[in-house]
């Protein structure tokens, strides 16, 4: 969905999405000394699940959300 550098933001982006019923989750990337934190949608039992979220999500203005695996 979104990748910040503050846990805080990170935490509120993946807050407000859970409240929006979409099943959110946080995890930490690593580039050189910087930390990140990605805050990643799913799992989703089907792919027409996956598709209505990235719909939403897309419409909730994450234009950059993707699908992955």
């Amino acid at each position: 969905v979104a990748v910040y550098t503050t846990d805080a933001d990170a935490r509120a982006t993946a807050r407000a999405l859970a409240q929006a019923g979409l099943p959110m989750q946080l995890a930490t990337l690593k580039k050189g000394n910087q930390s990140y934190r990605a805050v990643l949608a799913g799992p989703f039992g089907t792919p027409a699940q996956a598709d209505a979220a990235l719909a939403r999500l897309h419409g909730a203005g994450y234009s950059n959300a993707r699908l992955g695996k």
